[in-house]
């Protein structure tokens, strides 16, 4: 793996260490560490960038899982991710020069979250942050995706007065998982102006029982619940309105996306939450992985792999893989 002395080399030298991105320009900006990345503020083709540097071997699989299903929804501030595979030079041998992916993430204009609550002057301003921050909530919760990292810092307050995420490389889809950290915010906000009354963006109505109206109902992951009714196995949404219709013998709950059927002829595959098949029914097992996005295939005595899009990794063979 890189390290963070080849980053700052890089950033230093970028003509001869980036392979299409040579005309960044690194302005000193500091060089943070998370616990899978190394990354620091470019810029690059008019463009102010964070460049993060894996630090972990998987630590790109998330964020190109999210990348994937991007395409499927409608969300404006969601920036478009960047992921330049073999992009910077790390080796330290001419004879065998070694490479790393990077990935780019535009960087909104404006002040992170943490300074804007510091610079706070009334209870008008509180109230204003504080509806900002539920318009991001509900946003978040109408295109059914969790964050994982919301904290000020993580938050960009733009001039309008919107607030912007960065760091979306943990993003995935599911709503509701920031809920406590977004609660966390508006309790540092409602401590400087107690008179303050947020507008919470979660629903203030009860959640519909799931359990009415079908034999066995699954706790909701992901935003959906697994219910068992008269023609199978299907899901349904937290107001209990049927989005893939029962026609399972067997259903896993979904995780990342994902989620692994059985039909009635007794054959497995993978849905995604449109209930379309990533992984056609044709195989004997079929087991999700979602902490690599991939899944172990059994096909007779064999057994496969195959990634987060459906495409065959690993051929099929008599040793069991590792995933």
């Amino acid at each position: 793996m890189a390290t963070i002395s080849d980053l700052r080399t890089a950033l230093v030298s970028p003509a001869s260490c980036f392979t299409h991105i040579a005309n960044l320009a690194w302005r000193g900006a500091e060089i943070s560490r998370s616990t899978r990345f190394a990354e620091t503020a470019v810029e690059c083709r008019d463009t102010r960038y964070l460049l993060c540097m894996p630090l972990h071997p998987d630590a790109l699989r998330r964020a190109e899982r999210f990348i994937v299903k991007k395409r499927y929804f409608n969300f404006p501030i969601v920036p478009k991710i960047e992921i330049l595979r073999n992009e910077m030079y790390c080796g330290s041998s001419a004879l065998k020069p070694d490479y790393c992916d990077i990935l780019l993430e535009p960087l909104p204009d404006g002040k992170p979250l943490d300074e804007a609550i510091r610079e706070i002057a009334d209870a008008d301003e509180a109230a204003a942050l504080l509806g900002a921050l539920d318009t991001l909530q509900k946003r978040l919760a109408e295109a059914n995706i969790s964050l994982f990292n919301v904290r000020p810092e993580n938050i960009v307050a733009d001039a309008a007065g919107e607030l912007r995420p960065v760091r979306w490389y943990y993003a995935a889809e599911g709503a509701g998982h920031d809920d406590r950290a977004f609660d966390d915010i508006r309790t540092k906000i409602t401590e400087l102006y107690p008179q303050t009354i947020s507008v919470d963006a979660r629903e203030a109505s009860p959640l519909p029982d799931l359990s009415d109206g079908h034999f066995e109902t699954h706790s909701l992951f992901e935003g959906l619940a697994a219910v068992y009714d008269p023609d199978g196995w299907g899901f349904v949404d937290k107001s209990n309105r049927a989005v893939i219709k029962p026609r399972f013998a067997w259903v896993n709950d979904f995780r990342e996306g994902r989620a692994e059927v059985k039909t009635k002829r007794g054959r497995m595959g993978l849905i995604d939450k449109r209930g379309r098949y990533v992984i056609k029914p044709y195989y004997k097992i079929v087991e999700y992985d979602p902490v690599s996005g991939n899944s172990q295939v059994r096909k007779g005595r064999q057994w496969g792999v195959f990634d987060y899009t459906g495409r065959l990794v690993k051929e099929f063979s008599s040793a069991t893989p590792k995933i």
